[in-house]
């Protein structure tokens, strides 16, 4: 599919509708079915910033949080993305990026268990031992998130 066309199966749904999207709202509703994609992949809208398997949703959120913030974005779709689940302050976007980073991490070697002083990314192994080490204080959802991509939460041979 092209940037900023939509998919027969969804111009034909607006049309059934009377409805003719203009290029600029038919890009936005792609990004909005991704995002719908994402969140029955993940459970929530909460696309990290780096996000490598999809940068352009990524952006694409980011951008939306900036519009809202600033007034620019319509209340129609304030509405549509706040029922679908969006957070609009993002606070956790350390967080979201060291996920990324093992999302990245689990796709390169086949599992989460980054060494612990593994000198690619000292920042994501000790983020890894913190998460192993802090998960009564993590929350459900990134719990899940975790659980989602098969991360160990204790070690062979470590209690």
């Amino acid at each position: 599919m092209q940037h900023g066309k939509l998919s027969s199966a969804r111009k034909l749904k607006f049309e059934q509708i009377g409805v003719i999207p203009t290029p600029i709202e038919a890009a936005w509703e792609e990004m909005f079915s991704s995002l719908l994609h994402y969140k029955s992949r993940y459970g929530d809208c909460n696309v990290p910033q780096h996000w490598p398997e999809n940068q352009r949703l990524a952006n694409w959120v980011n951008t939306q949080r900036q519009f809202r913030r600033k007034g620019t974005l319509s209340k129609v779709r304030v509405k549509k993305l706040e029922e679908l689940g969006l957070v609009w302050n993002s606070i956790s976007g350390f967080w979201d990026r060291m996920f990324a980073a093992l999302v990245d991490y689990k796709r390169k070697h086949g599992h989460c268990n980054v060494p612990n002083k593994w000198r690619n990314n000292r920042q994501l192994a000790s983020w890894v031992v913190n998460q192993r080490s802090r998960r009564a204080l993590l929350g459900e959802e990134r719990i899940r998130r975790l659980d989602h991509i098969e991360f160990q939460w204790k070690l062979r041979g470590i209690t």
